[in-house]
């Protein structure tokens, strides 16, 4: 699904998950990719840019993969924030909450094959199976 580059595509994003969630998705709590479909969208929106897709699949029983592609190649940052912050846990709570994470660049043509930087943006995935937490 392509989503607007604005705040409000978080709650869309949902919803696209909610709609296309397998049965075999039951093992994997919804809050927590709710959650993570949120934080990598608003990292999309904020920090990348158009355009912005999200996808949903299910790579084995009680598992999904989501996947946030955006027009920029600059990497995800954990950052160090005060308790007080209003944001900037993102990609702590996608490293927390997920089994494994990582990014691929785009490559022209669309493939996604390494890591090298080409200008062409990139995707960035998480894997949560069910469970709950690592």
């Amino acid at each position: 699904m392509t989503l607007p580059p604005q705040l409000a595509s978080g709650r869309v994003a949902r919803r696209f998950v909610d709609e296309h969630r397998y049965r075999t998705h039951d093992a994997v709590e919804r809050e927590h990719v709710h959650l993570l479909v949120t934080e990598l969208v608003t990292n999309a929106v904020r920090h990348s840019g158009p355009p912005i897709t999200v996808s949903l699949e299910c790579p084995g029983s009680g598992s999904v993969l989501l996947s946030v592609a955006d027009g920029s190649d600059d990497l995800p940052q954990a950052e160090q924030v005060p308790l007080t912050a209003v944001g900037g846990r993102g990609v702590s709570l996608v490293d927390l909450l997920s089994a494994e994470w990582g990014v691929r660049h785009h490559h022209p043509g669309g493939t996604h094959t390494d890591d090298t930087a080409t200008g062409e943006g990139k995707t960035v995935w998480c894997l949560l199976v069910g469970g709950g937490v690592r």
